[in-house]
């Protein structure tokens, strides 16, 4: 069939396409432009009870754990609404720019943020509006769509980065977590 006759990727099949392994493409032009959206509680994790007794269910949702981020069993993080800020920009915070390896060409990488501001409903957001950092409508930013078009039109030189949340902090929790598991203070993945 058609599927089977198409080329296999170079290397382990299970890591193409997978950023923290992965490496980018050895392109001496390369620029990578991370913009996203944040300050927007966003579901991180989730707390359960054992429900030994309910075989069909025999695990739920702890409602009753309250306090530090968790509110009725959900645990929330900074984002975008949908996406933990982890995911949004550890690889652009670091992954792509601490001499792993995953970025052997040296692409430049930049980092845009945008500060979810909400308009009222009663105030024209529909959508929440052109100041928008929600997954979704963030496609609506007027700030990101100006960002977007300055680096389609060539002129991205010009783009500053600006980080408005706590993604480097994050991209050293990490390193430090990697680090200690493996009993090295090495960076690479």
């Amino acid at each position: 069939g058609f599927i089977g006759s198409l080329p296999r990727p170079a290397g382990p099949s299970e890591k193409f396409g997978d950023p923290l392994t992965a490496p980018l493409p050895r392109a001496p032009n390369l620029k990578i432009y991370c913009l996203y959206g944040v300050g927007k509680p966003t579901e991180r994790a989730y707390h359960y009870v054992h429900r030994p007794g309910q075989p069909e269910r025999p695990f739920a949702l702890d409602v009753s754990v309250h306090g530090r981020g968790v509110e009725r069993g959900v645990t929330s993080v900074d984002g975008d609404g949908s996406i933990p800020l982890v995911s949004l920009g550890y690889m652009c915070a670091s992954g792509w720019r601490d001499g792993s390896g995953l970025n052997p060409a040296g692409a430049e990488v930049k980092i845009v943020e945008y500060n979810h501001r909400a308009m009222s409903l009663w105030g024209g957001g529909i959508q929440e509006g052109r100041f928008s950092g929600d997954h979704v409508n963030i496609m609506g930013n007027h700030e990101m769509i100006e960002t977007v078009l300055e680096v389609v039109t060539g002129h991205g030189s010009g783009v500053q980065e600006r980080i408005y949340s706590g993604v480097r902090q994050i991209a050293d929790n990490v390193r430090r977590l990697r680090d200690a598991r493996r009993g090295t203070r090495g960076d690479e993945l």
